[in-house]
């Protein structure tokens, strides 16, 4: 089990516990990469990682309180303080949007400082590798060093949008605890260590932010090969040239019209002005979905969807992408909570569609790390905007969102541990009818309250906003 302790700049402490490794990374690469962007309220000035053999959370936290555990790491936010904040300081006003824009752009140029301070730890682990393909079985310092260099890769991988590293080095990690006890010296063990290290440098030489689109896909899709044991020898794809830009002939001069007699000119009657086009009719607002008339009935209809479990065999040729378009029955009326209500909706029906053709794990893990992601994010935005605007039930919802993390997790982890196609798509149809009951029942309960705010929610959400990732053709 794993607490982490989070010390607030008010000197108060706050704790959460977590029964695997994987899910108190996550939280601690999402705390790293955010304890610099809160802006109001009493910040998070460090954070501490503990690891204990307690029965319970409850007792690792207690013990964490009591300091009668070891400190794993630690971590501190720079002393420097965020650019929208100093420039409230200045005024409103007083520093120009393109100005900051600019200064932003200063600070992700550091990525490529980043990338090769990542180079150096893998050619460390590279090195440990070379050292058991001779034979020699990892002992615990190195088998120590191998972890803590995974770990590292993996934490901090999102901050400069690189979450490659995140998901190789997560998988990496599991591989590495897997097969401690045999030493890491076995012929398969070393190939796929390898395969990892060649995974992770050519990330590093592309420099391949984001998903990595179709690059990204072939290269996850041949680790897993090796891994799988379907191929000895790992090959990074090829990356397309691009094609060179043909030069356009040069035009031929016609030749030089001769001189002509200057003849006058007929004047002809002015052209009447063409009569002015009637303005087009304002477009009528989307209807509603066929018989979801008010907020009754979507209750009414959700209440009754959620007493129905999804068939266990489910036919994937009978669910369509239209099932996971969001409808204007799903808008709370603020356009940037909507938004991110309808990318996380388009994050679901990829991963539904991940399952349905056989996308292999890392692919399919990807879209689960940025909807667990995004999850967070849209989550902090929203109980913001409730603490705002003064929401009684913010508590409860929270507590919801929580339950939700708790969901997604199982139905992650449900797709990592089985094999069976069929419930890894009912887990997902499952998750996606959580969610929309979510929207409907729970956070349409704030529709009232912030009905013709829109515009204060926008400005309000405007220090908070993160880039969506769209997959495909999709925005």
């Amino acid at each position: 089990m794993f607490i982490i302790a989070m010390v607030k700049q008010s000197g108060n402490t706050s704790f959460e516990g977590f029964w695997e490794q994987q899910e108190a990374s996550s939280f601690w690469s999402e705390l790293c990469t955010k304890m610099d962007s809160k802006l109001k309220g009493d910040r998070v000035s460090e954070i501490h990682l503990y690891k204990t053999e307690a029965s319970s959370i409850a007792d690792g936290i207690k013990q964490a309180k009591k300091g009668q555990l070891d400190v794993l790491k630690s971590h501190k936010p720079a002393n420097t303080k965020p650019l929208r904040e100093v420039v409230r300081l200045t005024g409103e006003g007083l520093v120009d949007d393109k100005v900051l824009d600019a200064a932003n752009k200063a600070l992700y140029a550091q990525a490529d400082q980043f990338l090769g301070l990542v180079g150096e730890l893998i050619k460390e682990f590279a090195g440990l590798v070379d050292g058991f393909a001779s034979g020699s079985a990892a002992n615990d310092e190195q088998k120590g060093r191998l972890n803590e260099i995974t770990y590292e890769v993996k934490i901090q991988g999102g901050t400069f949008n690189y979450p490659l590293f995140s998901l190789i080095g997560a998988h990496l990690e599991k591989f590495l605890a897997k097969h401690a006890k045999d030493g890491l010296n076995s012929a398969y063990c070393v190939r796929v260590l390898q395969a990892y290290v060649s995974t992770l440098e050519f990330v590093i030489e592309k420099k391949i932010s984001g998903t990595g689109g179709e690059l990204g896909k072939k290269l996850l899709a041949r680790l897993q090969a090796v891994i799988k044991g379907e191929t000895e020898s790992f090959e990074v794809p090829k990356v397309a040239p691009k094609k060179p830009v043909e030069a356009k002939p040069a035009e031929k001069k016609a030749p030089a019209a001769k001189p002509t007699e200057a003849k006058p000119v007929e004047q002809k009657p002015a052209a009447k002005a063409p009569a002015a086009q009637a303005a087009p009719a304002p477009k009528k607002p989307a209807a509603p979905e066929p018989g979801v008339q008010s907020q009754e009935s979507l209750n009414a209809l959700f209440a009754s969807a959620s007493r129905e479990e999804v068939d266990d065999n489910i036919d994937p040729n009978k669910v369509t992408e239209e099932d996971f378009e969001f409808k204007d029955a799903y808008r709370t009326g603020c356009t940037a909570i909507d938004e991110d209500h309808r990318y996380l909706l388009h994050l679901v029906k990829h991963l539904y569609l991940s399952n349905k053709g056989h996308a292999g794990v890392f692919e399919t893990d990807m879209i689960f790390l940025m909807l667990e992601g995004y999850s967070r994010i849209h989550f902090g935005r929203e109980e913001l905007v409730m603490e705002k605007f003064g929401h009684g039930d913010l508590e409860d919802h929270k507590a919801g969102h929580e339950k939700m993390l708790e969901q997604l997790l199982d139905v992650r982890e449900q797709q990592i541990t089985s094999v069976e196609k069929n419930r890894h798509i009912k887990g997902v149809l499952e998750y996606k009818q959580i969610y929309l009951e979510h929207i409907i029942l729970s956070d349409f309960g704030y529709k009232k309250l912030l009905k013709n705010k829109d515009a204060e929610v926008t400005a309000l959400l405007k220090d908070y906003d993160v880039p969506k990732s769209w997959l495909g053709d999709e925005q």
